[in-house]
């Protein structure tokens, strides 16, 4: 969202992050749908819109960073869809997007080799940027 609301930034970076806050609704577990409400001051009752303007594909359009996305193929907190949904929206429209996704791995990598891997990818990704 920083991407999408401020032209500070010349590339960003999101490891398993949020793309659509209904959808995440949708599909996450029951325990992550009450802490998105708490979290963006909704309810069950009067969210959609509150949710829809809050979300960064809402406002993919205004995007014009290069991005890195990172997602563990087994996050049931966030699932791949939200990623995936981001990364096809900046590549339809040429924005520099960068994919990585690792089996195994779920909300928060825990596996040493994934953990190097996305942060050599992340300085890679910045060093072709910068």
């Amino acid at each position: 969202m920083a991407l999408a609301r401020s032209d500070i930034f010349a590339a960003g970076a999101c490891y398993y992050g949020i793309s659509d806050l209904n959808q995440l609704l949708k599909f996450t577990h029951k325990f992550e749908g009450g802490y998105t409400y708490r979290l963006t001051g909704t309810t069950p009752e009067a969210h959609e819109a509150v949710l829809k303007e809050r979300s960064p594909l809402t406002h993919i359009s205004e995007i014009k960073s290069p991005l890195i996305v990172f997602q563990g193929l087994d996050d049931r907190v966030v699932p791949p869809a939200q990623s995936e949904m981001i990364v096809d929206g900046l590549r339809a429209r040429g924005i520099a997007v960068e994919y990585h996704e690792f089996s195994g791995e779920g909300h928060g990598f825990r596996k040493a080799d994934t953990i190097v891997t996305a942060l050599e990818a992340e300085a890679a990704f910045y060093q072709k940027v910068f």
